[in-house]
């Protein structure tokens, strides 16, 4: 796994300049791939970085508008989703790296 490209690339993507707290976004960003495609921390794949990224861009802009449905400010109308609905380019590309959940006996 690589952390440095990961944060670099969030920090570009999302406008920061330098090394910030919101890291923490790529950090939550990581457990929320290893959670959705039911993966621990040594099944990492390199595939996963260019998501994990994305979605931590996702959750950094949309930062600030938890819990809101809709805002209208000046004309404009800006509607929000549910705060884990990402966008099925992200999510088909966990999709394909998703592990089958066991059942029980």
């Amino acid at each position: 796994m690589d952390l440095n490209w990961m944060y670099k690339t969030f920090r570009r993507r999302a406008g920061l300049k330098c090394k910030s707290s919101a890291d923490f976004y790529v950090d939550d960003a990581i457990c929320y791939v290893m959670s959705y495609t039911r993966r621990t921390p040594g099944q990492w794949l390199a595939a996963f970085e260019p998501i994990a990224v994305r979605i931590a861009v996702i959750d950094y802009n949309r930062a600030g508008a938890e819990g809101m449905h809709s805002r209208s400010e000046g004309g404009v109308t800006t509607t929000f989703t549910d705060a884990r609905d990402y966008p099925e380019s992200v999510t088909c590309g966990l999709n394909a790296y998703r592990l089958i959940k066991g059942g029980g006996v």
